[in-house]
Parts: C-alpha cells; sequence; structure tokens
C-alpha cells in the first residue's frame, strides 16, 4: 500500500533488523512494565477459518527478532518512540491510541482543527471510520504524533494532555503522562517501546466468501505488546480483533471499517492442520 498521511487508511508497517535499545528508567507511576524479553508460547500459529465459511487462498508467516518497524510508513531517524493508552483489560482489542515522538517535523496535517493543549497547537480530529489522529509540534524540534482507534476527540485531547515530553537522552524519548483528575475514561498508560529491537511472531491467513465477493486477512500476532497495538492501528480499518487462545487475531475486509456480516468470525478461527498450512504457504497470496 502506498504511503499515506490520511489516518482513514493507514499505511502497511515495514521492518527491517535493528539493535535493541535498554528499557526506559522512570518513576513507576509516570510508565507501564516492560514487555517481557521472552515471549509466551504462540496460541494460533496458523490461522484458518474452514473452507464452508470462507474459501482458503494462501498463508504466510514471519518470526522477527531484533527488528525495527516503520509505523505509518513514515521514515524515522535515531531511536522511535512508540507508546500505547488503553483500557488494561481490553488492550489492542479494545479502544486505544499509539503515541510516537518523531525528532524531525516533517508531518503536516490537512483539514483537521487545531486546539491549543499544553500550549501546542494540536491538529487533532476523528474519522467516521473510526480512526483518529492529532499532531503537534514541540519546541525543541520534535513532533508528537498519535493515531488511535475507537476514541472520542475529547479523549484524544485528555491524553495529550496529559504528556509531558521527556528528556532527549531517556532511553525511551517519549512523554510521561498524567491522566486527568476528573478522569473517567478508564484509558491507562499500558505499554511502550522503541520502533527497534521487537521480537515476536506474525502469521496470516486469506479467504474469500464467494456470496460476498470479498477476501479476508486474518492476521495472527504474538508480540511486543507495541509490536501489536501497531499491528491493528497500521492497516486499514479491521472488521474484528479478538483473542483466541492468548493470541490477539485481526480481521480485515474491504478496509471500510463497517460492519461486515458476511466475516468471518474470531472464534471461528482455528490452527490450520501443518499439512494444510504448509499447502497454503505455496500459494501466491490474493
Amino acid at each position: 500500500m502506498a504511503a499515506s498521511t490520511d489516518a482513514s487508511e493507514p499505511a502497511s508497517t515495514g521492518q527491517s533488523p535493528a539493535t535493541a535499545l535498554p528499557p526506559a528508567t522512570v518513576p513507576p507511576s509516570a510508565a507501564p512494565t516492560v514487555a517481557p524479553t521472552s515471549l509466551p508460547p504462540v496460541g494460533i500459529a496458523r490461522p484458518f477459518v474452514d473452507p464452508s465459511i470462507c474459501t482458503s487462498i494462501s498463508a504466510g508467516e514471519t518470526p522477527f527478532s531484533e527488528y525495527t518497524m516503520q509505523p505509518f510508513a513514515r521514515a524515522a531517524t535515531g531511536a522511535l518512540p512508540i507508546q500505547a493508552f488503553a483500557h488494561p483489560a481490553t488492550g489492542p482489542r479494545g479502544p486505544f491510541a499509539v503515541v510516537l515522538r518523531y525528532s524531525n517535523q516533517d508531518r503536516r496535517a490537512t483539514g483537521n482543527s487545531n486546539v491549543e493543549i499544553n500550549g501546542w497547537s494540536v491538529a487533532i480530529h476523528t474519522f467516521p471510520n473510526g480512526n483518529g489522529e492529532a499532531i503537534w509540534n514541540l519546541d525543541d524540534g520534535t513532533q508528537g504524533y498519535l493515531r488511535s482507534r475507537g476514541m472520542s476527540v475529547d479523549v484524544l485531547t485528555a491524553i495529550v494532555g496529559g504528556l509531558t515530553p521527556r528528556d532527549a537522552d531517556a532511553a525511551i524519548a517519549g512523554f510521561d503522562y498524567t491522566p486527568p483528575a476528573d478522569d473517567t475514561t478508564g484509558i491507562e498508560f499500558v505499554a511502550e517501546h522503541t520502533a527497534s529491537g521487537l521480537s515476536g511472531h506474525g502469521a496470516r491467513f486469506e479467504c474469500r466468501v464467494d456470496s460476498a465477493g470479498i477476501i479476508y486477512r486474518i492476521s495472527a500476532i504474538e508480540a511486543d505488546p507495541i509490536s501489536e497495538y501497531v499491528s491493528v492501528i497500521d492497516r486499514p480499518p479491521p472488521v474484528a480483533v479478538g483473542l483466541r487462545d492468548t493470541t490477539l487475531i485481526v480481521i480485515t475486509g474491504d478496509g471500510s471499517g463497517r460492519p461486515d456480516p458476511t466475516a468471518p468470525t474470531i472464534n471461528q478461527v482455528t490452527n490450520a492442520d501443518p499439512a494444510v498450512w504448509a499447502q497454503l504457504l505455496r500459494r501466491p497470496a490474493a
């Protein structure tokens, strides 16, 4: 997919080898627990839906270690901090936002409303498909960038309002967060990492519902928390996001974000038989 600055249709995430960075050293009240270095065992390693529900097309899998992602098709110089804000009970399945702090200010908002938050002029907007975006420049030449799923402008405003920039020499030089005193959203600072040194396992399954003429991509992700949050938001809006056997499952259809009664459901995703999976791996993607 071509690069896009429109949060209504995020570009895909690319990855390349990189060197891991140490976790941030910040007060427990200011940052969540850093992702574990050893990942849990994979539950759904070979996502599959019975062909009577969705006709199989192809499959693919990508284990990764010490990798760097490039969220939203935007190049970054140096370590790129990424932080996630969500309900702890739902994580990447429910409404959430990711906040990045770029060392340059080369992204510009178009057609968005600017509001004053913490002395920053913040371009902030939500889209009909449920995605949201906020962009603001900091006095030190860095740029804050937020992308969200399922959150209102008021919630995004509260998140940005609770941010305090960390020093540039912090291991994860993003933001500390203090929720508003009257906060009722339940949104918390739940995960952080840089865009490098990420590990995990991703697998995809493509199938077609012939009656609707729609091809669905079902992704199964077991990875560092930040990898999971970015994997959900850095794609066209999904039909469904859920858990199967501890594995994050993301189902994407036509990219509209509209409810889709013809789509496979999270509960219909199982592990493919190894022999079937091997055959699907040899088929070209749609």
